[in-house]
């Protein structure tokens, strides 16, 4: 199995005190070999789950090392920069991310058996 460039969206939610994002990902995937005939659902669901996970793993991280590993802030700052303070973008926590969605689709399945 093959990812080839993932696309992604981060919203920013602006109700609360601090920003909270929902990011969104476009995966096309390309399966090279299926030998153990894996249905192409599944395919996407067991992809989607590890993208998510791996996105999770990785923002988590960079809440122990206090930096913003996803340039999250950054997309609050630039497109709503009066709404919030730089302290108060700076504060990430785990519940900054209110939601990942991964959308998986299967480009080529050349050698899909």
């Amino acid at each position: 199995m093959k990812v080839k460039r993932p696309r992604v969206k981060i919203k920013v939610m602006g109700a609360e005190l601090t920003p909270h994002y929902r990011i969104s990902v476009k995966v096309p995937v390309t399966i090279q070999e299926n030998l153990k005939e894996i249905s192409q659902t599944e395919i996407k669901h067991i992809v989607a789950a590890q993208v998510q996970k791996q996105i999770k793993r990785t923002f988590q991280k960079g809440l122990d090392l206090h930096t913003d590993v996803l340039n999250l802030s950054e997309k609050a700052y630039r497109f709503d920069r009066y709404h919030w303070t730089i302290q108060e973008l700076n504060e990430l926590t785990s519940d900054s991310i209110d939601s990942i969605k991964v959308k998986v689709t299967l480009v080529n399945t050349s050698a899909y058996k």
